[in-house]
């Protein structure tokens, strides 16, 4: 067994995780974010999920954090999202209705139903030089993209991202809400093309799949990525909430523009799925 799989069953079973679970999220709502994991790989963590949480769908917290009521909801609430759209979401809809999972995708909409790419996948230097340009200024960022012969709007031979079809097909199944158009990371954009990208993401998902949008998260979404600005504009475009990726638990005292999630890497085993949903990972980093 690989060294980091024997040290996230070692923390799976210490008991961290069980006590996490019930001092912080017996009457909390936990939201995990994922991206594009495998089928067989996700039903294996939300088998693992489901001995110890109670699945609900995203908008049923998000409609009792409105009113105020949150007593509905069952102990150990979690939420399943996905950030981005990418293609191969579609081949989850199986995994999550034997879950009875109603998971959110995040959607960049003027990506899904083209043929465009994500544009961390066309950055010479692979994930460090993603890293690397996601600090840098939004003008800069787009700059060095161009120079390597990539645009955020070209069409590419293979699409990357959920057509048209798939997204009409998993409308109800799945709940599909908004990621901002281009994916950039906010804070590092004009005034103009924030705007543009939280409010034009909102029109475009309703205009172009008639979708209902009220919910946004923020591209990348640590507490670097977006602020007071992202948030104004947010509840200014019409969402009635927004999500980070900054670990945390949900109460009826949260912020609905500033709504915690953690995230699970795509490849995550079972035993990893349970240590960082219940906040051991988070708590054990911050500790030491």
């Amino acid at each position: 067994m690989p060294v980091m799989q024997q040290v996230w069953t070692a923390l799976r079973f210490s008991g961290l995780p069980f006590v996490l679970r019930h001092a912080l999220q017996r009457r909390n709502v936990t939201v995990l974010c994922l991206h594009d994991p495998e089928p067989e790989v996700l039903s294996r963590q939300l088998d693992a999920l489901a001995k110890r949480y109670s699945f609900i769908a995203l908008s049923r917290y998000t409609d009792a954090l409105r009113s105020g009521n949150l007593e509905a909801l069952p102990h150990r609430a979690l939420a399943v999202t996905f950030d981005d759209g990418h293609r191969g979401n579609f081949a989850l809809l199986d995994v999550c209705r034997a879950h009875d999972v109603v998971p959110t995708v995040f959607l960049a909409s003027s990506i899904v139903g083209t043929d465009r790419a994500f544009w961390w996948t066309q950055v010479p230097g692979g994930v460090a030089g993603a890293e690397h340009l996601k600090g840098e200024p939004d003008a800069a960022r787009v700059a060095a993209l161009e120079a390597a012969g990539h645009s955020e709007t070209e069409a590419l031979p293979e699409r990357s991202a959920l057509s048209g079809d798939e997204l009409r097909a998993m409308d109800g199944a799945f709940d599909l809400q908004s990621h901002t158009r281009l994916h950039p990371i906010l804070s590092r954009c004009s005034d103009d093309r924030a705007w543009d990208e939280i409010a034009g993401a909102k029109a475009e998902l309703e205009g172009r799949f008639g979708l209902r949008v009220t919910a946004l998260a923020y591209p990348n979404g640590t507490a670097a990525d977006w602020g007071e600005r992202e948030a104004s504009f947010a509840q200014r475009a019409g969402y009635h909430c927004a999500f980070s990726a900054m670990a945390g638990v949900n109460g009826a005292g949260t912020d609905p523009f500033r709504i915690h999630r953690i995230v699970i890497p795509d490849d995550a085993s079972p035993d990893e799925a349970v240590v960082r949903s219940s906040l051991a990972h988070a708590f054990l980093k911050r500790l030491f």
